[in-house]
């Protein structure tokens, strides 16, 4: 039986949401937690839930690199996957496309009814100056016809 705030995400899912953005470290994966980012830098902001990975890269990028020093390059959502005896397990996605970024607010409302509020993102970042940052969807086929398609960051550098 769902309780009534399950009931109040289903019928009226909320169209923004907060996304803690962890930077200036590394995500590693440790033995009593899983996938952990460390690092000392992070921001809270919140992002509406049809945003598309190119948005949600400019947003991270205006908010935690204001000046343009680093460009963002890589995004990894944490989430849990065991709620067990009191223990997190916590796995990682990498964020490389659209479908990616909805499938985090997706695996997000499945989490809500379980206490977590707000979704933890990591912004992996490069120094490298740009006029313009371009995500770009690539689509490649293998030798045995298998279509891939996946999105790629172009960093458009300053002369």
């Amino acid at each position: 039986m769902l309780t009534p705030y399950e009931i109040q995400l289903i019928i009226m899912p909320p169209k923004e949401f907060f996304v803690q953005v962890y930077y200036d470290g590394h995500v590693q994966r440790t033995d009593t937690e899983g996938v952990v980012f460390s690092c000392n830098n992070s921001s809270l902001f919140k992002v509406k839930k049809n945003i598309k990975l190119d948005g949600l890269i400019q947003c991270i990028q205006t908010k935690i690199q204001p000046d343009n020093s680093k460009r963002v390059v890589d995004l990894v959502y944490r989430y849990p996957t065991t709620l067990a005896q009191g223990l997190v397990w916590y796995e990682s996605l990498n964020l490389v496309g659209d479908d990616d970024v909805q499938m985090m607010f997706d695996m997000f409302m499945t989490c809500k009814p379980l206490g977590i509020s707000t979704m933890e993102v990591y912004a992996g970042l490069v120094d490298a100056p740009c006029d313009e940052t371009h995500v770009v969807k690539v689509r490649k086929t293998t030798r045995r016809g298998v279509e891939l398609c996946f999105w790629k960051l172009l960093l458009l550098r300053s002369r």
